[in-house]
């Protein structure tokens, strides 16, 4: 079929499907196309979205295996990449077999970025081997036919079954309107790199004359014609600005001082940016790693998430590198980084001061206590040298019986627990005996243990024996 009636009706397709779904993603276009025949066996799979899609469960979505009840064999493992937001490519680990059908499926568990699902399971079908005519072919051209959003000055790419001469290619070659640039060969694959910027929102078209020929003699036989659309925002990409969850600004001149050890820091930028795109550009000193999440009602800011506390003091470097893309397919000029220092004051362990009496009188270790009804005593309190987190340090909290007189089946435990003025634990015991003696134990020590509001944990397990 003609490329430009197959576009047509490819765009017929996708504003008639959108009139039904119109938040829905759609698949665009599928390289090999449906029914292909004689593709190369160590081909891609490059499939072009309608939207900026969720990586991974475009990944996970997506398969790519023999037909079923054309012949046996699993599914082909491989790799993907992601050239733009809206293209996947899959590579297969090896090279398919000659004359066999296989089959591209991706379910509707597929979701765009804005979390609308796939409205259909997609599949195509194709056959690798050699052209049923025995001649010079095109095989894949980036960006494929019928992509828009393409960025100001992209890398085309044009891979062929048959070795052509880099010179015979340059002359067969052309885009319309008319772009100077540099041609590279690598292989089968000819790269071609636009000298200027392409001009904004324009329909180009790659054209490559039938007179093409192959090193053995073979024609192309048809002019070969594929068509890409330039983004409508060529606006440069620049990073705004950085600023800590506690709202601490980043300076790029000096280093940023008294950044909190368990910060976020959001990253704001002048155009809509893929987090994917963004945590392959960004690193962050000591390999500290993390999450890298679009802001929540923002689609030109990016929140960074460490998967650690880190550590007081220290001075980190954050790196955003040059040729981050956004979805317009513009790019980050330059390397921008950033020097923080982590806050000393707010990383300092917290510790227990003292444990006072229902009266307010210090107790010390070991020291005999009166039980004021019964079996309960209450008002007990902890004090701690800094504001403590109330579930940290509840939830690590315990008491046990160590040894006495007639203890069996008796028990200990906590009648309430609250923490007054952030730094006052108070607590009340209930099913207590005379004559026994009691530790109250809180967990402590670096990966966990009572934490204070800055999620400094106690330095090591802290108990206080008492007696009853």
């Amino acid at each position: 079929m003609n490329k430009s009636i197959f576009s047509f009706f490819a765009v017929l397709c996708l504003f008639s499907c959108s009139r039904f779904f119109p938040d829905r993603p759609l698949v665009f276009s599928i390289i090999p196309e449906d029914n292909a025949s004689g593709v190369q066996t160590d081909t891609a799979v490059t499939v072009i979205f309608s939207k900026p899609m969720n990586k991974k469960l475009c990944e996970s979505s997506f398969t790519l295996g023999i037909k079923e009840g054309h012949s046996t064999g699993a599914l082909s493992d491989g790799f993907f990449n992601w050239p733009g937001p809206d293209t996947m490519i899959f590579s297969p680990e090896q090279k398919l077999r000659s004359g066999t059908v296989y089959r591209i499926e991706i379910t509707e568990n597929a979701e765009c970025n804005g979390g609308r699902n796939l409205s259909e399971r997609f599949q195509s079908v194709f056959t690798p081997g050699a052209p049923v005519a025995d001649g010079l072919a095109v095989v894949s051209v980036l960006p494929v036919n019928g992509q828009y959003n393409v960025g100001k000055r992209p890398q085309i790419t044009v891979s062929v079954n048959r070795d052509v001469a880099k010179e015979d290619f340059i002359k067969a070659f052309s885009i319309i309107p008319s772009v100077s640039a540099q041609y590279n060969k690598s292989g089968l694959t000819f790269t071609i790199l636009p000298a200027a910027d392409l001009l904004q929102a324009a329909l180009y078209t790659i054209k490559i004359k039938k007179e093409l020929s192959d090193t053995a003699g073979y024609t192309l036989g048809d002019d070969f014609l594929s068509s890409f659309t330039t983004s409508s925002n060529f606006s440069e990409l620049t990073l705004t600005g950085a600023v800590s969850s506690s709202g601490t600004i980043f300076n790029q001149i000096s280093v940023t001082e008294n950044i909190n050890k368990d910060e976020k820091v959001v990253f704001h930028f002048s155009n809509p940016v893929s987090s994917e795109f963004f945590k392959r550009s960004f690193s962050f000193s000591d390999l500290v790693s993390g999450i890298c999440d679009p802001q929540m009602g923002s689609n030109t800011a990016i929140t960074f998430i460490p998967d650690r506390a880190l550590i007081s003091e220290k001075e980190y470097t954050l790196t955003i590198n040059a040729g981050l893309p956004d979805v317009y397919g513009n790019t980050l000029s330059k390397t921008v980084s950033y020097r923080i220092r982590i806050n000393g004051s707010n990383s300092i362990r917290p510790a227990v001061l003292a444990v006072r009496d229902s009266t307010g009188a210090i107790l010390s270790q070991g020291q005999v206590i009166s039980l004021q009804s019964g079996t309960r005593y209450t008002n007990m309190s902890v004090l701690f040298t800094r504001p403590m987190m109330e579930h940290r340090l509840i939830g690590e909290l315990s008491v046990s019986s160590l040894y006495g007189t007639n203890i069996s089946g008796t028990g200990i435990y906590i009648y309430s627990a609250a923490l007054l003025q952030q730094s006052n634990l108070q607590l009340s015991f209930e099913n207590i005996s005379t004559g026994h003696t009691y530790e109250l134990k809180l967990q402590g020590g670096d990966e966990k243990g009572a934490a204070d509001i800055f999620t400094n944990t106690l330095k090591e397990v802290w108990s206080f024996i008492f007696k009853t």
